[in-house]
């Protein structure tokens, strides 16, 4: 099994919606993707399908 790991791109956004959608997450999640405190954003791909992102951000709550 190969995943690829890249920096996330607008293009993601539906298949991200999708995979929260699966995944029972709430869709404000997206909010952090487009928030101006990120820091870090990259996209998990296995076999051109978004499977996992992850994210560092920054907040009053989270310094």
């Amino acid at each position: 099994m190969h995943i690829e790991v890249k920096k996330y791109q607008d293009e993601d956004e539906p298949q991200l919606i999708r995979l929260l959608n699966l995944c029972f997450e709430d869709e404000n999640l997206i909010n952090i993707v487009k928030s101006n405190q990120l820091n870090i954003l990259y996209s998990a791909y296995f076999e051109n399908d978004l499977v996992g992102i992850m994210f560092v951000w920054k907040s009053r709550i989270h310094p």
